[in-house]
C-alpha cells in the first residue's frame, strides 16, 4: 500500500534570481510486514510489536535524490503497562527503528531509539483526568512533555487545557522547538 505520511520531495529554484526552497509531498508505495504480542499478568500488561518496511523515506540533505533518502527500515516497540487501579495507569515504551540502507546524508542515525512514559489518572468518578507523557530520544537527547487536564462537562463533550514543553538541541527531532513551548485550550464533542 501506499505510505501514511507524504515524502517531503524537496527542490531549489531561482525567483527573481533568488534561491527559494521548494517542497513537493508525493505519496509512495511500500510493503510492511509485521507482527504484535501481548499478555497480561494481573495488573501488568507486557507489549512487543516489529515491522519490517520495503521503503522507508527519510530526509537527507542530498538535494540530487530530491532531499530524500529510501532505505528499508525495521522497526519495534516494547512496552509495559501498569493499572493501578481503574482510574491509573502508568505506561512505558522503548521504540528502535533501523535504517538498513543507511547512507550519511540520511538526516537521522543509522539506528534511532526513543522512550516514553505515560502517566495517568482519572478522579471525582472519572469526570476529570490528568495526564503526563513524556517523550526522550536517547540518540538526540531531546525530550517532549506534554501535560493535559480534561474535564467531561458531559457524556459527550469533553473540554481540556494542557502545554507542551521542549527541550534540547535545535537539531533534535524535540529540541528544535526548545524556545516554542506552548499552552492549549480545546474542547472535543461526540455524535
Amino acid at each position: 500500500g501506499y505510505g501514511d505520511f507524504p515524502v517531503p520531495f524537496q527542490r531549489v529554484e531561482r525567483v527573481e534570481g533568488e534561491p527559494v526552497g521548494v517542497v513537493e509531498p508525493a505519496y509512495r508505495r511500500n510493503h510492511l510486514v509485521g507482527g504484535t504480542a501481548s499478555s497480561a499478568f494481573g495488573s501488568l500488561s507486557v507489549r512487543a510489536e516489529g515491522i519490517w518496511n520495503s521503503a522507508g523515506w527519510f530526509t537527507s540533505t542530498d538535494l540530487s535524490t530530491g532531499g530524500v533518502a529510501e532505505s528499508e527500515e525495521v522497526a519495534t516497540v516494547l512496552g509495559l503497562d501498569w493499572q493501578r487501579s481503574s482510574s491509573s495507569l502508568v505506561s512505558t515504551q522503548w521504540f528502535y527503528s533501523r535504517a538498513m540502507d543507511y547512507r550519511p546524508a540520511m538526516v537521522r542515525n543509522r539506528s534511532e531509539q526513543m522512550l516514553s512514559l505515560l502517566l495517568q489518572q482519572g478522579f471525582a468518578n472519572d469526570s476529570w483526568e490528568l495526564r503526563l507523557l513524556g517523550l526522550h530520544s536517547l540518540e538526540q537527547n531531546d525530550t517532549l512533555y506534554q501535560l493535559r487536564l480534561k474535564y467531561w462537562l458531559a457524556t459527550r463533550l469533553e473540554l481540556w487545557v494542557g502545554a507542551d514543553i521542549f527541550t534540547g538541541d535545535r537539531l533534535g527531532l524535540f529540541g528544535q522547538f526548545d524556545d516554542r513551548d506552548r499552552v492549549l485550550a480545546g474542547m472535543r464533542l461526540g455524535f
